[in-house]
């Protein structure tokens, strides 16, 4: 990640000239703000960055859920706090857990990371009973935060590392995500190896039903990517400022 000095230059810099692309995606971008040495003094730069730009969301880790949610209560800007980043492996009862301190704190949607090796373990499994069993475990743990967030009136946003999936484990992880209620799937966390790629953002389209929405991130810097991704997805995660 970059630091928030370079966001700070480029809008002082650069914004002007970047702003009619930008413009474009604006409504469309979850600006992301996950580091160690996290301040609020940094935050306060995200905020105002995020403002000037009229982006939809910020997303935070969730020790900063609260702050964030105070900061914003005036604004249009959605709160937005990952849930097990950046492995998705914790256990569910401290999953639902950390997903009603979210809600408690003022988030308006979750980015949640699904177990997704969950989905790779259930692929390799020979015994039928064995494999049903990693399947409904990923899908309950999504189930229980998906009840969570819309009983209060929240988004959830499912994390699947695509970047991680062969194709057939992708279509497995959003048919287990859209049975278990989540309203967008995510393709990653941006801290693999691999991150979003088009053939796989074709293909979550493809198989999944209209009213589940797609959020793309991984790797997203430019407004080629962008473009790129326009068609095919509802939400951008991103770091930095595309240009």
């Amino acid at each position: 990640m970059k630091k928030v000095n370079s966001y700070i230059e480029f809008v002082n810099e650069q914004q002007n000239q970047s702003k009619p692309q930008l413009s474009k995606f604006d409504k469309m971008i979850d600006f992301t703000y996950i580091g160690e040495n996290t301040t609020k003094d940094n935050l306060n730069e995200i905020i105002e960055i995020a403002k000037a730009n009229k982006f939809h969301g910020i997303v935070v880790s969730p020790e900063f859920t609260d702050y964030l949610a105070y900061e914003l209560d005036d604004s249009d800007i959605k709160v937005i706090t990952t849930l097990d980043f950046p492995d998705g492996d914790s256990k569910d009862v401290d999953k639902l857990s950390m997903a009603i301190e979210a809600i408690s704190d003022g988030t308006d949607e979750i980015d949640m990371v699904m177990w997704y090796k969950g989905i790779r373990d259930a692929h390799i499994e020979d015994d039928e009973e064995s494999k049903q069993s990693l399947l409904d475990a990923v899908e309950n743990d999504i189930r229980g935060i998906a009840n969570e967030c819309h009983k209060e009136g929240k988004i959830l946003k499912v994390i699947i590392e695509s970047g991680l999936l062969t194709l057939d484990e992708l279509v497995t992880a959003c048919q287990i995500a859209t049975n278990a209620g989540a309203d967008y799937i995510q393709t990653s966390t941006g801290t693999k190896e691999v991150g979003a790629e088009l053939k796989k953002v074709k293909e979550m389209r493809r198989v999944l039903p209209d009213y589940v929405k797609i959020k793309v991130a991984g790797g997203i810097t430019t407004l080629e990517q962008c473009n790129m991704y326009y068609p095919y997805v509802d939400r951008i995660g991103t770091s930095v400022i595309p240009k």
